[in-house]
């Protein structure tokens, strides 16, 4: 409490990994995962993405920011400070469409969550629906606008896997199936990345 002003237990990771053999409304448990003396192995519910957006969008329109992970390889552009599928035109450089979707980025190990960074804003547009965010990252002031990154909300959908919530901004039912026994999961499995 002297050095970590929140309490940990507050808060969960939520995925959004479409995957056939991992059903949403679900909790896990990631195998030989733990990396702090006595914490436990990792933990995650696996979420629809309008459930995983709403979190997302309650928790920083309550002043919160959120860390997240993604992989942030794809159609970036570092020093612009851009994460969004239009601004690398592959379908124009190479003559062909990459129409790959997130379960199979995530499932054949294309697409998975290679870095963490924050959400620090959200833009809404006049529907009431997010059309890009705002990202802090970690490599500095020389990248982006002064370290700072806009997603599209289209790259939110594709590329970002997990969130850390406060419990307070889970609906109901996401919040129940934290007291659900977790299936655990091999640590070679999609969705490991992170934890090797």
């Amino acid at each position: 409490k002297k050095y970590v002003p929140v309490d940990v237990n507050d808060f969960v990771t939520l995925a959004n990994a479409p995957l056939k053999n991992r059903p949403f409304n679900q909790r896990y448990r990631i195998r030989f995962s733990a990396n702090v003396a006595e914490a436990g192995d990792m933990e995650f519910v696996n979420v629809p993405l309008d459930v995983f957006k709403k979190a997302a969008l309650d928790q920083l329109t309550a002043g919160h920011p959120i860390w997240f992970a993604c992989d942030c390889t794809q159609f970036a552009l570092r020093k612009d400070g851009f994460f969004d599928q239009s601004v690398v035109r592959v379908d124009q450089l190479f003559g062909t469409e990459f129409t790959g979707d997130k379960a199979h980025g995530l499932e054949y190990g294309d697409s998975p969550s290679n870095h963490a960074m924050t959400f620090t804003g959200v833009n809404l547009g006049e529907d009431g629906k997010p059309n890009r965010w705002k990202v802090e990252n970690s490599w500095g002031k020389d990248a982006g606008e002064d370290g700072y990154y806009v997603m599209s909300d289209a790259w939110f959908d594709r590329y970002v896997t997990e969130l850390i919530i406060r419990k307070e901004y889970l609906d109901d039912a996401t919040r129940a199936l934290l007291t659900t026994e977790p299936v655990e999961l091999d640590p070679w499995q999609p969705l490991t990345r992170r934890c090797r």
